[in-house]
Formats: structure tokens, sequence, C-alpha cells
């Protein structure tokens, strides 16, 4: 009769094994679960990254805005950045440690790269945060769609502790992630000082390396790693951790194998003594007890647990009618299975919660307007504040709405029924959108497809391109006028072309006379369409003069005159706007100002700046020349009276020749009867004895021809005379060739 109760325990205690078994492993595999929807999720989250246009533009500003609200947000992610192909990272929203963050996320960068896809690294410990983590990397392309670097994450191992704690493990049971060399990642409950810990040499971690799938074990123990903790014996299930396709590391949840078959051993011995006391004659009733006991409950628990591993949530025990060991195993299997139940429903929730916050995040913080559409209807389901900002309606007003409502001729209009359409579509046609006041302007458009709550969805990032239309105008109308226009006529056309770039009703230059500093004259004044005569006004009071004492940009986007009321013009014109420029030469004060006015406000009071800056070079430098002409103009001037009663020949000419000017002491000494005669003569042919003299002088042109020279001449009558030549050549390079003004000695002994 012992023998059978012994047997019947046996029996029980392997169905109690199998159900622990399987639930452990149930959980195992839950926890592997949770991370592949966390690296989807991640990957997802990627796919995004690569499409902002502050990516694709490398604004390190706004895409450092973007990924510091995205880690603010989700703290499941270390880190979020972006790098240059050269690893030279532009954003993220930690400071990185060492060159591109360190070797690991270089070798996962280096490995997207080559691949032209996701990569994603084994588990390492994170340098930003200290924690163990998971590097991802995906390549992001410029507008011309060529490779320029890459968007990385981290994914932080602390989401272990959360699943956990919300499927309640058992009590003493433990939770152990390694990776892929037996290095402890993670333990729950949490023990300090097992982290970071090697554990390939423990007979756990060699089992679980030894397979390529989910199992159980049953070991002496594992060491607890504390001082004086001596190891337990535990019913192990693990299951491998998976980043394309190659085992990462290890999840193993475990049991005491004492708590796991004490309800059995406790009912085993209840069942043994009562044997004792009853004896031979209760065998039939020890039979049947045992089997009422103990044998039905646990294969009852032994069933329900087969049946939830196989994935049928609705596996319950159901209430036994006793409040031994046996009875609270069912109703803490019950429960149990109750809370894989719930767990999975909030895991469920949660990922789609998630995913909708982290996707609401990266449309909120983007500086651009990204808005989202269903598959096929392309009716508005998300619109983010840029998008507000850009187009001028709420959210509100445009969900549910066609999005022909912001583009003129939409995705539908130009030829895309279906998103992979719409992508193809992006990069052949100039792209508008059209505000809610009805106004056109131009947009940079780029088409992604995301999925959102498991359905795919068109998302259009879009960007306000009028700013950048305007400064290219700006530049191919500088490029025109001066390519085509001197002197007087460059100022007119220059300030012309500025107020069309900007849309401004007046534009001017004003020059600063070198004999006063208080007073500007304009050398081109545009107003109201046309070119109006010039005008000189003193400084005092007016925006002309807090622009030159700052030597720098000053705009004023609106209210310009009541910041001067004592400069009466802009009140007479209701100017609004303003905008100047102080121009500078080659020294450090300025020599002028660009200036552009409005009766509207400036509302794109950056954009007027930089194009004042480009326009500035050209007639900064054009002042400057008209001001060296005229210091050359009253050098040669009062030069003419010394020349003229010169003792030695001096004259200008040409690389052919050909003789400008010449002095009346070189008619002189070459014996001819007027300077006009002399000026028919050639240099070379009709002066020099031996004509290769002068070709040998040519040669020194370039190095300044500044050294004396003796050579050979011949008079008129043909008489031959030594002179000495001292020159320099000209700056002057003029279509007919090299000037150069030389001075003349007669050294003949």
């Amino acid at each position: 009769m012992l023998l059978l109760i012994v047997y019947i325990g046996w029996q029980n205690q392997r169905a109690a094994t199998q159900s622990v078994n399987e639930g452990a492993l149930r959980l195992a595999r839950l926890v592997a679960a949770e991370e592949q929807r966390l690296l989807q999720e991640a990957r997802q989250l990627l796919s995004v990254l690569v499409l902002l246009p502050a990516v694709r533009t490398v604004n390190g500003p706004a895409c450092n805005q973007i990924v510091t609200a995205l880690v603010r947000e989700s703290p499941v992610y270390t880190n979020i950045g972006a790098t240059r192909v050269n690893g030279g990272p532009f954003c993220s929203a930690l400071p990185l440690l060492g060159p591109a963050g360190g070797r690991e996320l270089l070798a996962v960068s280096r490995r997207a790269l080559e691949t032209n896809a996701t990569a994603i690294s084994g588990y390492m410990l994170g340098r930003e945060s200290g924690r163990p983590v998971i590097a991802l990397a995906s390549p992001w392309r410029d507008a011309a769609d060529a490779m320029r670097g890459v968007v990385f994450l981290g994914l932080d191992l602390r989401w272990v502790r959360r699943v956990a704690a919300q499927v309640e493990l058992p009590e003493h049971a433990a939770l152990l992630i390694v990776d892929a060399d037996g290095i402890a990642l993670a333990r729950y409950p949490e023990i300090g000082g097992v982290v970071g810990r090697s554990l390939k040499d423990t007979p756990l971690v060699r089992e679980m390396q030894s397979r390529w799938s989910a199992g159980t074990i049953e070991l002496p123990g594992l060491p607890d790693l504390r001082p004086g903790v001596p190891s337990i014996p535990r019913l192990w299930a693990f299951s491998p951790l998976r980043h394309d396709g190659t085992i990462s590391g290890y999840v193993a949840i475990g049991f005491p194998r004492n708590a796991a078959f004490a309800p059995v051993r406790r009912t085993l011995a209840q069942a043994a003594f009562g044997s004792a006391l009853i004896g031979t004659l209760t065998l039939v009733a020890l039979w049947v007890g045992a089997d009422r006991l103990i044998g039905r409950p646990v294969k009852t628990i032994s069933n329900a647990a087969a049946r939830l591993t196989a994935g049928d949530r609705t596996a319950w025990v159901g209430a036994l009618p006793r409040s031994d060991e046996l009875g609270q195993l069912a109703r803490g299997f019950d429960q149990m299975a109750d809370a894989l139940e719930q767990r999975e429903r909030e895991l469920a929730e949660a990922n789609r919660r998630a995913t909708a916050t982290r996707f609401a995040a990266i449309l909120d913080a983007a500086p651009d307007g990204i808005v989202t559409v269903e598959d096929g209807s392309f009716r508005i389901i998300q619109f983010n504040k840029g998008a507000e900002q850009m187009f001028g309606y709420s959210a509100a007003e445009v969900l549910g709405e066609p999005l022909d409502l912001l583009l003129p001729t939409g995705l539908v209009g130009a030829g895309a029924t279906t998103p992979e359409q719409a992508q193809r579509e992006n990069g052949r046609r100039d792209w508008s959108g059209r505000r809610k006041g009805g106004e056109v302007f131009p947009l940079d458009v780029t088409v992604a497809t995301v999925t959102v709550d498991g359905r795919p969805v068109l998302t259009a990032f879009l960007r306000d391109v009028t700013e950048h239309r305007l400064l290219l105008n700006a530049l191919q109308a500088l490029a025109e006028s001066s390519s085509s226009t001197t002197d007087d006529t460059l100022f007119r056309v220059l300030v012309e072309h500025l107020a069309g770039a900007l849309g401004v009703e007046f534009a001017f230059i004003g020059e600063l006379p070198e004999d006063r500093a208080d007073r500007v004259t304009t050398l081109a004044f545009f107003a109201d369409g046309q070119i109006v005569p010039n005008i000189t006004y003193d400084l005092e009071g007016t925006p002309s003069q807090t622009v030159l004492s700052q030597a720098t940009a000053c705009v004023y986007e609106h209210g310009v005159r009541e910041h001067f009321p004592a400069a009466q013009w802009l009140a007479t014109r209701g100017i609004e706007g303003y905008a100047g420029l102080a121009l500078f030469g080659t020294g450090d004060q300025p020599i002028g100002l660009l200036t552009v006015m409005s009766r509207r406000p400036l509302n794109a009071g950056a954009l007027a700046e930089s194009t004042l800056r480009v326009f500035a070079v050209r007639a900064a430098g054009e002042i400057e020349r008209r001001r060296a002409d005229r210091v050359l103009q009253r050098s040669e001037a009062g030069a003419g009276a010394l020349v003229a009663h010169a003792p030695f020949g001096i004259f200008r000419s040409r690389e052919d020749g050909t003789l400008l000017a010449v002095n009346p002491a070189l008619v002189a000494m070459l014996g001819y009867d007027s300077a006009e005669e002399l000026l028919t003569r050639n240099l070379t042919t009709d002066v020099y004895t031996d004509p290769a003299d002068r070709a040998r002088i040519l040669h020194l042109r370039h190095a300044g021809f500044t050294e004396e020279i003796d050579v050979e001449w011949k008079r008129k009558d043909g008489a031959r005379i030594v002179v000495q030549l001292r020159g320099r050549t000209l700056d002057r390079a003029p279509a007919a060739g090299m000037e150069f003004e030389v001075f003349v000695e007669d050294v003949t002994a």
C-alpha cells in the first residue's frame, strides 16, 4: 500500500514538474516576444526619422529638438541621434562619449551603411547611460537620394523589470537575461553586482548556449552571486533572444525546486500518515482518495497548463472544493493564467498607445509640417503643430478632409492612388501648398509609408521653401545684373532686383560722403515700381544711423515708425517694415548702406537680412571701385603737369607695342617732331633696335617689371642710343592686352 502511495505521488510530482515547466516556458517566451515587439517598434521609429527634413538637411538644432522630445516621452530609449557618413554626429538627445559614441555604435553604423538596411547590435553596455542596451542604426539619404549617414537609437533593458512586475512572477521565482557570451544583463528581482558578471561557466548558460530553441532544464543550482548565500536548485525555462536571425542572448525563468513541489510532497506525506493508521483495510479508500485528493487535481492543473502553453487564454483549473496546498496551487495557477491573459491585453493596448504617443511626439516636435493620410482615400488623419503654423488651419479643421485642401493638385492629382505611387511621384515635380487664406506657396515634399495601429498610412513631410526660392531668385537677379550692367546702371538694377526678390516697395543704396559722416547720398533709389531721383539726407534720428553706428544689419519687421518718430520720411510714406545693412570696403569703417522698406510688415526678417548680405557684396565692391577711380582721376590730373616737365622720358604702352602716351622728354630723346608723330609708331619695331630685347622684357611682366634694364633703341634718324628702362605693369588688363608704364633715361656713353 505504501508503495502504491509513493507511486501515485511520483506520478503527481511528474505532472507538477510538467506544469511548472510549461508555465515558466510560457513566461520566458512572453519576455522574448516583448523584446521583439520593442525592436519592431524601434525599426519603425527609425524608418520615420530617416525621412525627417531636419535629418536630410543636417539641421542639427531642429534634429536635437525632435530626438530630445522623443527620449523624454519614451524612457525605453537611452538615446536617439544621427551621424554623417564619416561617423561625425550632428544630432543627439544626449552627449556622445568618445568618437561618435564608441566602437559599438561605429560598428553597427558601418554595418547599416554597408548593407543599406537597418542594423541591430547585440546587447552592450551603453556609454551614455551605463546600462545594457541594444543599438539600432538605419542609413539616411539627402534630397538627391545620396547616402549621407545613419540615424541611431539605444533600446534600454529596463523594460524587463516592467514586464516582470506586470506578469506577477510567483514567489521565489527569478528572471535572468544574459547575452550571447554569458554576461548577465538583468536579473529580477534585482541583486547588486549581478549585471555585468560573466556566467558562461554555469551549467544553465552552457545548456542554453548548446541549444537553438526554447527549452527547460532542472539544475542543482545557479550561484546566487551574493557572498554567503548558497546556490538554490531550480527548475529553469529559457528562450533565445534573436536579432536579425542571430541569437544575441537568452532569457531564463527559474522556480525553486522545493517551492514548486512542496504542495505535492505535503499531500503525499499526509496520505502516507493516514495509510499507516488505517492499514491494509483502507487500501481501496486510499487508492480512490489519493487519486481524488492528489491525482485528479494535479492532472487538472497539468491539463490547464498544457492548454495555456498551447495558446488557450481561457485555460482555467476552476474552483477545487478544498483549502489545502493543492487547492491553493490551483487557485494560484488560475491567478497566473488570468494575469497572463490580462498582461497580453495590456501589452497590446500599451503597444497601441506607445506607438501613437511616439508617433505624435515626432509629429509635434518636428519644426516642419507633417500630415498623415489614410491609404487610398487620402483623407487627413494626423496634422502636427508645424503644419498648423504652415497652413493656418487647426488640426480640428482639417481632420477627415481630403489632402487636396492643402495641396492644390494633391497626390491624387499627381496621378497617385496608392502610397507606393505617391512615393514614386515624389521628387518628379514641383509641389505647392495652399494656406487657409488661399495663398499658394512652394513646398518641398517627402512621402513615406509607415505603420500606425497595425495599418499602413501615408505620411508627407512638408517644408515651406518660400524663403529658399526667394533667395534663389535674388541670387539669379544678382548674377544677371552683375553680368549685364556697369557703372551707375548697376546700382539701379541692383535695387530693382532687390525690391522684387523681397516683394517690398522701396529699396536704395546709399553712400557715406568721404568728407562727412553725418549724412547719406543715395546712388540708386527704387520706389513703388520705378527708379526715382537720388536724395541726400541727414542720419540723425533715422534707422540708417542705427545701421551705420552698429556696423551690422538692423531689421524691424514691423513698427519701425514707432522706433524712429523723428524720421518724417517714414511716416509720410507709411513705412511699417525696415531692413538695412552696412556696406564695407577694404577698411573697417562703413562706406554706405543697403536698405529695403515696406508698407507691410516684413514677415521674413531673417530672409531679408540674408538677401541683403548677398546683394551687399556686389554693391560695396562697386562703391569701392568708383572711389578708387576718383582717386586715380585726381592723381592723374595732378600728375599731368609733373609728367610734362619731367627731365626723363615717360611712356605708357600695350603688350603689342602700341604707344598710348608719351611725354615731351621722350619725344626729344627719339628725335621726333611731336608726340602725335611718335604715337603713330610701334614700340617693338620702330624703337627697339632688336625686337628680341622687348620680348625678353615682356617675360618679366608677371613679376611686376620694376628692375632697371639697359637696352639699345634707335632714333627717328636711325642713330642708336642706349637707354635704361624702369617701369611697372599696370593693374588694368583691357581686351587689347596688358599695359605698362615706363621711365626712360638716356645712358649712352
